[in-house]
């Protein structure tokens, strides 16, 4: 099973009530979030399906900004009626208004003319029951929904919900892909670490002596080796080493493909990462060479392109 799983995603489909040839689509898109957030908008009114769509979706879903989009259009030929009160209103109120007008257009010699389809435009005098969830309108749709449809509607997300997992799986196996490339250039990073610690205190002792010859004095044997060995030990990265080794092995473990049920990893790995930047920071400081310091450089690199791809991941 896919170890990993991005947070983005997009998938849509739509169907046909059978009663009647309503078309019902649905969509849901989602971005990153820290938690896992969801904002249901339709052109009517759920009810408790809403609740029902929130939990499938939690059982599926762990984290993630969620936008659902549900829209119920009506076939019906009869889609749009006249508000006959509010048309009769506007009605009375222009023959009022006509004659103000004829009054002002013999008073100042002009001529207002009226357009039958501007009347028409006026809010609230036509009302569209077809309605789409794209269109800024306002549809009037019947308050509730059967027992029937509300099957239909929740067979259709299962569908799209299985959809837009699907890609998020598609997207974390580029993911896993990525830090996979990164995790094997880490590794070969530290095996160079590792093979430089053998010759460290040898190399300090060389450049102690160096110094030493440099300042053209003379000091006694047993405080040289006391010297060297407390550079040794403030240069010694053998600790930060080891928990390089060990946070890269966890992160292979997470981001691998493995027989275990599905379990969200971003925090976990988003965690990782800050751990492998704190010892790389500490190695760093430790460094006693340029070769050492430049790894370091290299570690905090490619640490940094991980952790901004383990953003992505839920």
């Amino acid at each position: 099973m896919t170890a990993i799983k991005s947070m983005t995603g997009y998938a849509s489909m739509q169907t046909c009530d059978p009663s009647n040839n309503d078309v019902i689509s649905i969509a849901i898109k989602a971005v990153n979030s820290r938690y896992l957030e969801s904002l249901c908008s339709c052109n009517y009114e759920l009810g408790s399906l809403e609740q029902e769509i929130n939990r499938i979706l939690k059982n599926k879903i762990k984290r993630g900004k969620i936008n659902i989009s549900i829209s119920y259009q009506l076939q019906d030929s009869n889609a749009l009626e006249l508000n006959t009160q509010v048309l009769n209103s506007v009605l009375d109120h222009l023959s009022m208004i006509q004659k103000e007008i004829k009054l002002r257009n013999e008073a100042n010699h002009t001529d207002y003319q009226f357009d039958a389809l501007r009347i028409l435009t006026f809010p609230g005098v036509a009302i569209n029951h077809a309605h789409n969830a794209d269109s800024s309108s306002q549809a009037i749709i019947c308050s509730t929904i059967s027992p029937e449809q509300e099957q239909i509607i929740l067979n259709l997300f299962n569908q799209v919900l299985e959809k837009f997992d699907q890609q998020r799986i598609k997207e974390g196996e580029s993911l896993q892909a990525i830090l996979e490339q990164k995790i094997n250039k880490v590794e070969e990073l530290l095996s160079f670490i590792g093979a430089k610690q053998p010759y460290l205190v040898s190399m300090e002792r060389e450049r102690l002596m160096q110094k030493i010859k440099g300042l053209k004095i003379d000091i006694d044997p047993s405080r040289f080796e006391s010297e060297v060995a407390l550079l040794s030990q403030k240069s010694d990265i053998t600790e930060e080493y080891d928990r390089l080794k060990c946070h890269t092995k966890a992160v292979l473990e997470l981001i691998q493909p493995n027989d275990q049920p599905y379990e969200a990893t971003g925090k976990k790995l988003d965690f990782l990462m800050q751990e492998l930047m704190r010892e790389t920071n500490t190695l760093a400081s430790k460094a006693s060479t340029l070769d050492l310091v430049d790894i370091a450089v290299e570690l905090k690199v490619l640490i940094d392109q991980m952790r901004e791809q383990i953003q992505n991941i839920e």
